[in-house]
């Protein structure tokens, strides 16, 4: 069994071995989605001033704290690692806060489980690979870190004030805020109830006097667009978003199925994806062992009063409906994959405490406990197993996307050595792939919904190049058409709920004086600005049918 000392040591194992781990990932690994906009967009030409104009009062107007932290953030531009490795730091730090926060509720087996888990949020991934844009997430995280270690210390001011600060960078732990209400109301068992009556509607009082804030603001300033609610007001009316209430009755069952079906499959579904390379092999190891040095800590149990365990368990139970909750005022669906599953960083950290619950019930009957330590344990290696599986496949669309900027950064210069009378300022429409070959967890290369390929072309080519997407069709004419002065195709919805492509407009010119190329299988085609003639070239490079 493990002495007093190493008991203390287990905590910088962990630490070490995180930082060992995201490693990789700080060196291999890059930024995707709407992380190009910030890096490399119009707002990396801006000063300083109009850039925190930007950020704080216009695009993330009702989060003012999260586009002042992006507004220095991003003064790193292009550089990735140093992203990462910020992102990855806060998250550990937060990590270890939340699991400390416990220290007077859960044991120390209990809070260590907690901790491996939070390290590594499998269905909450985005936060970790995004680190530029969902960094706001990892920040409202950490700030609501920060509230509950102080509301565990019984100072309520600062639990509130951090609490604020934390929902103004990124609405995501709103939905925590039952936790706060927990530690500041279990001091005193004998008035419980009353605290946390005292102390819920303290906490609703603030929730909903952030969303009226942040409806005042966009009304007064005219700038809605950072606003996500499926609901606004109009001359003294509540108004809906269209097919709001169909979306609850399709959607009504989504949480159950996210919860017993979604991630149980995610998690399982790792197995199959893993690749038993040196590497591989070393950190599962590592995390084998570091699960066993867990397993050896031998400490008593803190046995909680039935009052503060209902408390606690309801408390994970409230908090796990507000993550949903929250998703249906917001006019979105829950998902763990992919970007999208951004949103369900609350459910994460509830089900990583709820874990930490069930291991710290020590049951009269060994073969019980022996079963629940079997499962947690299972639990655990199966979220590290998948998160693993993401960190690889995130390296490796880096890489994917590094080869075809590449391409694309070499014929262009190729192009341009050879165009010596003008700028040269082409057009180049792509057919690329979305995920890799091996996709796992739509572990995207470019996006079909955002302009991050635009971006990305844009910053290899001086800024010279218009890249646009475009998308396989059976039909050529459904690909690109040159029409009323203008090259059009369909491109992905970003609405979630719905997945028809929309037309849009992907040039408007005066004078036919930007040459266009079609980029498809690694190979560029000149068009022209001809539809039949286009057609023609995609049925004999695409494949496509009249």
């Amino acid at each position: 069994m493990l002495n007093a000392e190493k008991k203390e040591n287990f905590i910088f194992v962990v630490i070490i071995f995180y930082f060992c781990f995201s490693l990789n990932h700080i060196i291999n690994g890059g930024i995707f989605y709407d992380d190009w906009s910030l890096t490399v967009g119009h707002l990396s030409e801006l000063s300083f001033k109009d850039k925190f104009n930007d950020l704080v009062f216009k695009t993330f107007l009702t989060r003012p704290v999260g586009g002042f932290y992006l507004t220095f953030l991003t003064e790193l531009n292009k550089l990735d690692f140093l992203y990462i490795f910020i992102n990855s730091t806060l998250w550990m730090i937060s990590s270890i806060i939340i699991c400390n926060s416990f220290k007077n509720y859960l044991s120390k087996k209990s809070r260590n489980i907690i901790l491996i888990l939070l390290l590594f949020p499998s269905f909450a991934s985005t936060m970790i690979f995004s680190p530029v844009t969902q960094t706001l997430g990892v920040l409202s995280i950490f700030f609501w870190s920060i509230s509950i270690f102080y509301a565990e210390k019984q100072k309520k001011t600062l639990s509130f004030l951090f609490f604020i600060i934390s929902v103004l960078t990124y609405e995501v732990s709103v939905v925590l805020l039952f936790f706060n209400i927990f530690f500041l109301s279990t001091k005193n068992q004998n008035y419980l109830i009353r605290n946390i009556s005292k102390l819920l509607f303290f906490f609703v009082f603030i929730v909903f006097g952030i969303m009226v804030f942040q409806i005042i603001l966009s009304k007064i300033t005219g700038y809605s667009a950072s606003l996500k609610y499926a609901f606004w007001f109009d001359n003294n009316q509540l108004i809906f978003e269209e097919d709001f209430f169909k979306n609850i009755k399709k959607y009504f069952f989504k949480p159950i199925i996210l919860i017993f079906y979604d991630i149980p499959n995610l998690l399982i579904k790792s197995i199959m994806f893993i690749r038993f390379n040196m590497y591989n092999i070393f950190v599962l190891l590592a995390f084998f062992w570091i699960i066993f040095l867990n397993i050896s800590l031998e400490e008593k149990h803190n046995k909680l009063s039935k009052k503060i365990s209902y408390t606690l368990f309801l408390t994970i139970l409230s908090s796990t409906i507000s993550v949903f909750f929250v998703y249906l005022i917001v006019t979105s669906v829950p998902q763990v994959n992919g970007y999208y599953n951004r949103g369900l960083v609350g459910l994460f950290i509830c089900i990583c405490i709820f874990l930490g619950f069930i291991n710290n019930l020590n049951f009269k009957n060994k073969i019980y406990n022996n079963i629940k330590l079997l499962l947690i344990s299972l639990f655990l290696i199966l979220n590290f197993n998948s998160f693993l599986v993401q960190q690889i496949n995130h390296i490796n669309a880096e890489d994917k996307r590094d080869q075809l900027l590449e391409k694309v950064s070499n014929f262009y210069n190729k192009k341009k050595n050879e165009n010596t009378e003008n700028r040269y300022l082409p057009i180049y429409l792509m057919i690329i792939p979305t995920h890799l070959k091996e996709n796992y967890n739509d572990e995207v290369i470019f996006s079909e919904e955002v302009e991050d390929l635009y971006f990305a072309v844009n910053y290899v080519t001086n800024k010279d190049v218009l890249a646009k997407r475009i998308f396989y069709d059976r039909k050529c004419s459904k690909i690109i058409n040159i029409e009323n002065n203008s090259v059009t195709g369909f491109i992905t919805s970003r609405n979630r709920k719905y997945e028809d492509k929309v037309k849009t407009t992907f040039y408007e010119f005066s004078l036919k004086d930007r040459d266009i190329y079609l980029y498809y299988n690694s190979n560029f085609t000149k068009l022209t600005y001809n539809n039949f003639e286009n057609e023609k070239i995609l049925m004999s490079k695409v494949k496509c049918l009249l």
